[in-house]
């Protein structure tokens, strides 16, 4: 997962701690959830105060190239175990991403690398629910969400950057377990489809 924060001119991310997230991750571990945290944060904070332009671009790839061949390239491991690209310099110091990837590696100093997030369930949908969700459902309907996704929650209580505009897109479509469940439709993303299909 990526995020890329566009800041204000002159400000910066020097008020976070890795003391302030790790005591932020151990909300949710205490049973709160993303929806709590930022309804709380909604209330706290002055309705007429500056907005930060915050966005947050999740890939997900079912499928897809794997975290060694992309942004965990494992350059230490041994040859069975890391990818077969070449790790790069990026502009953060110490962060290397596959070569694959050098205008991104140009970019890294306003980006995010989660190399932490996993699972171990050997269930497709189940871990897909999980990972989208945060809850692992015991009784999933295939394709339906039993609980919201976390670009639900956030666009139910955050809502968009700019009036107008969607405040979760999925491109071209998303993938399993992204909807709002009983948050309501209009907190599903709004999933633009794919331009390479004759109907788009």
């Amino acid at each position: 997962m990526i995020s890329r924060l566009n800041r204000p001119q002159g400000s910066n991310c020097s008020g976070v701690t890795r003391r302030h997230f790790l005591q932020a991750g151990s909300l949710f571990a205490g049973g709160l959830s993303l929806a709590d945290v930022l309804r709380q944060r909604a209330l706290a904070s002055p309705a007429t105060g500056p907005r930060l332009n915050t966005s947050v671009i999740q890939i997900v790839l079912c499928g897809g190239p794997s975290q060694h061949d992309t942004f965990d390239p494992k350059p230490e491991a041994p040859l069975e175990v890391r990818g077969p690209f070449n790790p790069i310099e990026t502009a953060v110091p110490g962060i290397r991403i596959s070569e694959l990837f050098p205008q991104l590696a140009r970019l890294m100093d306003q980006c995010s690398i989660l190399r932490s997030v996993h699972h171990g369930d050997g269930s497709h949908h189940h871990s897909s629910h999980w990972m989208q969700t945060g809850y692992f459902p015991e009784n999933l309907q295939f394709y339906v969400n039993s609980r919201p996704s976390s670009g639900a929650v956030t666009a139910r209580y955050r809502g968009a950057n700019q009036p107008g505009l969607p405040p979760f897109v999925s491109l071209p479509g998303g993938p399993s377990y992204e909807h709002a469940a009983y948050l309501g439709a209009r907190y599903s993303p709004f999933e633009v489809g794919d331009p390479n299909k004759p109907e788009f």
